[in-house]
C-alpha cells in the first residue's frame, strides 16, 4: 500500500477446493501444478524462459534485468516495513 496506489497479490486459493469428509485439498492449477509430464505451471514457464534467455545470451524482453531488480528492491521493503513496523520510502 503506498499513497497513490496498492497492490494485492494472493497464491493461497486458485479457486477451486475439494471437500470431503476426509479433507480440504485446494489444488495448485496455477504456480507450480503437478502434469503428466512432471511440474507446469507459470513458476516452471517463468524458469525455462530464464534458462533460454540465459543460453541466448540475451536480456530478456519480458522480464529485463532492471525489472527485477526493482522488484528486489520493493520486496525488500515490505519485509523490512514488516519487521520494522515503519513506512520504507523507496
Amino acid at each position: 500500500m503506498g499513497t497513490k496506489g496498492s497492490t494485492q497479490f494472493g497464491t493461497l486459493n486458485t479457486g477451486l477446493s475439494l471437500w470431503s469428509d476426509e479433507e480440504i485439498q485446494v489444488p495448485d492449477y496455477v504456480l507450480w501444478p503437478t502434469e503428466h509430464d512432471g511440474i507446469g505451471g507459470a513458476i516452471r514457464a517463468e524458469l525455462q524462459h530464464f534458462t533460454y534467455q540465459v543460453r541466448k545470451g540475451e536480456e530478456s524482453r519480458v522480464a529485463p534485468l532492471l525489472h527485477s531488480v526493482e522488484a528486489l528492491k520493493i520486496a525488500d521493503a515490505i519485509v523490512r516495513s514488516g519487521q520494522d513496523k515503519t513506512i520504507v520510502r523507496l
